[in-house]
């Protein structure tokens, strides 16, 4: 079966072999394109990592956009999947906490141990307010900074049997050129899943965690070759 990968064209490395792992065929089919906030956010966002008591991250490329050469603070972070997690550990960082299940789920997990402290927060445009909004009812103090942006954008045309979303910008820049009838449809999450119901494709498939593994097999449980 081939999968259309649509996160941005860099990313695609790190999709493919969980994809290969399934006995599918995985396709570059980019629908997102990455801009930085600039430098001056990007310092912000490393100086409050450097002097929060947490950070809080939600995706590997806020990590590898802020330490690209490694060099990560030693502040402890709480992050969102096996690959956000990764991210840190190859830039250095310590890993207090890795949440499976999403991010509301990993503020739940840290509801009891971050009042009175200071979070940091870097993260995408557009990302999901609810998080600061948990966080700060758990009694800390969020520092959040925006530290890039995804831009849809649309897919090659390349034929495909299925598609896979991580974001909601992705379903955003495919659908600027291409519809989702006639193929299986998958989202990473419940917050990429409830972008495709607004759009009235309720996907096949959601990948019970947040981590690519996890996405291509609930692909494969729900459309087996």
């Amino acid at each position: 079966m081939r999968v259309g990968i649509t996160t941005a064209a860099d990313a695609y490395e790190r999709f493919a072999p969980a994809f290969l792992a399934c006995s599918l065929q995985p396709m570059s089919l980019p629908c997102i394109a990455i801009e930085t906030t600039g430098e001056r956010n990007a310092a912000a966002a490393r100086n409050h990592a450097a002097t929060a008591d947490l950070m809080f991250v939600t995706s590997a490329r806020s990590i590898t956009h802020l330490w690209p050469h490694g060099g990560m603070p030693d502040t402890p972070v709480a992050a969102v999947g096996p690959a956000t997690a990764a991210a840190v550990r190859n830039a250095g960082g310590h890993v207090l906490e890795v949440g499976d299940s999403g991010s509301h789920a990993l503020t739940d997990i840290l509801a009891q141990r971050i009042r009175g402290k200071s979070v940091a927060y870097p993260h995408a445009a557009g990302a999901d307010p609810e998080v600061v909004r948990r966080l700060e009812r758990a009694g800390a103090a969020v520092k959040a900074v925006t530290v890039y942006r995804s831009r849809p954008c649309p897919p090659p045309p390349d034929p495909v049997d299925a598609v896979v979303f991580a974001s909601p910008s992705a379903v955003r820049g495919w659908l600027l050129a291409r519809d989702l009838y006639g193929i299986r449809v998958a989202a990473i999450g419940p917050t990429t899943a409830a972008e495709l119901e607004r759009r009235g494709r309720p996907p096949d498939a959601v990948a019970p965690e947040p981590h690519l593994s996890s996405l291509a097999e609930a692909l494969v449980e729900r459309n087996p070759t």
